[in-house]
Protein backbone atom coordinates (compact mmCIF):
# COMPACT_ATOMS: atom_id res chain seq x y z
CA UNK A 1 0.00 0.00 0.00
CA UNK A 2 2.25 2.77 1.07
CA UNK A 3 5.28 1.44 -1.16
CA UNK A 4 3.21 1.13 -3.85
CA UNK A 5 1.35 5.22 -3.03
CA UNK A 6 4.95 6.05 -3.32
CA UNK A 7 6.28 4.85 -6.64
CA UNK A 8 2.73 5.84 -8.22
CA UNK A 9 2.91 9.61 -6.80
CA UNK A 10 5.99 9.92 -7.44
CA UNK A 11 5.86 8.73 -11.18
CA UNK A 12 3.22 11.27 -11.57
CA UNK A 13 5.25 13.95 -10.51
CA UNK A 14 7.90 12.73 -13.06
CA UNK A 15 10.49 12.88 -10.16
CA UNK A 16 13.44 10.91 -9.64
CA UNK A 17 14.14 8.57 -6.44
CA UNK A 18 17.22 11.09 -6.05
CA UNK A 19 15.51 14.32 -6.40
CA UNK A 20 12.53 13.07 -3.64
CA UNK A 21 15.55 11.98 -1.04
CA UNK A 22 17.19 15.27 -1.47
CA UNK A 23 14.23 16.99 -0.65
CA UNK A 24 13.44 15.29 2.50
CA UNK A 25 16.92 14.99 3.79
CA UNK A 26 17.56 11.42 3.08
CA UNK A 27 19.47 9.42 0.58
CA UNK A 28 18.71 7.76 -2.17
CA UNK A 29 18.74 4.22 -0.99
CA UNK A 30 16.63 4.76 1.37
CA UNK A 31 14.02 6.08 -0.03
CA UNK A 32 14.24 3.68 -2.60
CA UNK A 33 13.86 0.76 0.27
CA UNK A 34 10.42 2.48 1.24
CA UNK A 35 9.06 2.58 -2.42
CA UNK A 36 10.41 -0.74 -1.99
CA UNK A 37 8.41 -1.64 0.58
CA UNK A 38 11.64 -3.04 2.63
CA UNK A 39 11.32 -0.71 4.74
CA UNK A 40 8.78 2.11 6.10
CA UNK A 41 9.81 5.92 6.72
CA UNK A 42 8.70 7.54 9.72
CA UNK A 43 5.61 9.48 10.51
CA UNK A 44 7.83 12.80 9.64
CA UNK A 45 8.54 11.54 6.75
CA UNK A 46 5.17 10.38 5.87
CA UNK A 47 4.20 14.01 6.70
CA UNK A 48 6.95 15.02 4.29
CA UNK A 49 5.87 13.14 1.70
CA UNK A 50 2.09 13.48 1.56
CA UNK A 51 3.02 17.55 1.08
CA UNK A 52 5.27 16.92 -1.48
CA UNK A 53 2.44 15.11 -3.13
CA UNK A 54 -0.25 17.85 -2.03
CA UNK A 55 -1.96 15.01 -0.64
CA UNK A 56 -3.55 13.75 2.99
CA UNK A 57 -1.58 11.55 5.08
CA UNK A 58 -4.81 8.71 4.92
CA UNK A 59 -4.39 9.06 1.00
CA UNK A 60 -0.95 8.02 1.23
CA UNK A 61 -0.82 5.02 3.40
CA UNK A 62 -4.26 3.66 2.24
CA UNK A 63 -4.65 1.14 -0.47
CA UNK A 64 -6.46 2.63 -3.30
CA UNK A 65 -8.23 1.98 -6.88
CA UNK A 66 -8.55 5.29 -8.71
CA UNK A 67 -11.30 3.09 -11.11
CA UNK A 68 -13.53 2.41 -8.23
CA UNK A 69 -14.19 6.33 -6.51
CA UNK A 70 -17.64 6.61 -8.13
CA UNK A 71 -20.37 5.34 -10.49
CA UNK A 72 -18.76 3.99 -13.50
CA UNK A 73 -17.06 5.65 -15.73
CA UNK A 74 -17.59 8.89 -13.70
CA UNK A 75 -14.94 10.46 -11.46
CA UNK A 76 -13.99 13.38 -9.07
CA UNK A 77 -10.70 13.52 -10.34
CA UNK A 78 -9.92 16.56 -8.10
CA UNK A 79 -9.45 20.72 -8.20
CA UNK A 80 -6.89 22.71 -9.98
CA UNK A 81 -5.66 26.22 -9.69
CA UNK A 82 -4.79 28.40 -12.07
CA UNK A 83 -0.90 29.26 -11.38
CA UNK A 84 0.55 32.43 -12.22
CA UNK A 85 2.04 31.78 -15.64
CA UNK A 86 -2.17 30.71 -16.68
CA UNK A 87 -1.02 27.17 -15.92
CA UNK A 88 -3.05 24.30 -14.47
CA UNK A 89 -1.67 21.19 -12.56
CA UNK A 90 -3.78 18.13 -14.08
CA UNK A 91 -4.73 16.00 -10.36
CA UNK A 92 -2.23 12.80 -9.83
CA UNK A 93 -5.52 10.96 -10.65
CA UNK A 94 -6.49 12.07 -13.13
CA UNK A 95 -3.02 11.89 -14.96
CA UNK A 96 -2.76 8.34 -13.62
CA UNK A 97 -6.09 7.41 -14.80
CA UNK A 98 -5.98 8.49 -18.56
CA UNK A 99 -2.48 7.85 -18.84
CA UNK A 100 -1.63 11.06 -19.57
CA UNK A 101 1.89 11.77 -20.79
CA UNK A 102 4.17 14.84 -21.73
CA UNK A 103 2.91 15.76 -25.19
CA UNK A 104 -0.50 14.51 -25.34
CA UNK A 105 -2.54 16.97 -26.87
CA UNK A 106 -6.07 17.80 -25.07
CA UNK A 107 -8.60 19.89 -26.43
CA UNK A 108 -10.09 22.66 -23.94
CA UNK A 109 -14.17 22.50 -24.61
CA UNK A 110 -16.26 25.88 -22.74
CA UNK A 111 -19.91 26.60 -22.25
CA UNK A 112 -20.92 29.40 -20.69
CA UNK A 113 -23.51 27.99 -18.69
CA UNK A 114 -21.90 24.61 -17.71
CA UNK A 115 -17.87 25.00 -17.54
CA UNK A 116 -14.98 23.89 -19.39
CA UNK A 117 -13.75 20.19 -20.09
CA UNK A 118 -10.33 18.69 -21.49
CA UNK A 119 -10.92 16.04 -23.92
CA UNK A 120 -8.28 13.91 -25.99
CA UNK A 121 -7.49 15.80 -29.09
CA UNK A 122 -6.82 12.84 -31.10
CA UNK A 123 -10.40 12.02 -30.78
CA UNK A 124 -11.88 15.11 -31.98
CA UNK A 125 -9.18 15.08 -34.77
CA UNK A 126 -10.29 11.86 -36.13
CA UNK A 127 -13.76 13.04 -35.68
CA UNK A 128 -13.45 15.91 -37.62
CA UNK A 129 -12.09 14.23 -40.36
CA UNK A 130 -14.61 11.69 -40.69
CA UNK A 131 -16.89 14.43 -41.56
CA UNK A 132 -14.76 16.32 -44.03
CA UNK A 133 -13.92 12.91 -45.51
CA UNK A 134 -17.56 11.25 -45.73
CA UNK A 135 -19.38 14.89 -45.99
CA UNK A 136 -21.89 14.79 -43.33
CA UNK A 137 -21.79 13.73 -39.60
CA UNK A 138 -21.89 10.09 -38.09
CA UNK A 139 -24.94 8.84 -36.86
CA UNK A 140 -23.08 8.15 -33.34
CA UNK A 141 -22.03 11.91 -32.83
CA UNK A 142 -25.07 13.36 -34.68
CA UNK A 143 -27.59 15.88 -32.57
CA UNK A 144 -31.37 15.74 -32.10
CA UNK A 145 -32.29 18.84 -34.09
CA UNK A 146 -34.38 21.72 -32.24
CA UNK A 147 -37.52 22.00 -33.13
CA UNK A 148 -36.55 25.79 -34.72
CA UNK A 149 -34.12 23.72 -37.12
CA UNK A 150 -37.05 21.88 -38.46
CA UNK A 151 -39.72 24.54 -38.68
CA UNK A 152 -37.14 26.51 -41.10
CA UNK A 153 -36.39 23.08 -43.18
CA UNK A 154 -39.99 22.88 -43.57
CA UNK A 155 -40.96 26.42 -44.23
CA UNK A 156 -38.04 25.89 -47.10
CA UNK A 157 -39.82 23.21 -48.16
CA UNK A 158 -42.75 24.63 -48.58
CA UNK A 159 -42.01 27.33 -50.72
Amino acid sequence: MLHENLLQYRKMLRLSQEEIAERLGVSRQAYAKWEAGATTPELKYCRMLADLFEITLDALVEERDLRREGPPGKYVLGVVAVEENDCIRLPEKAVLLFGLRPGVKLLLLGDEKQGMALVPYAQYEQFARHILNMGSMPSEFAAEPDSREQDTKQQREEK
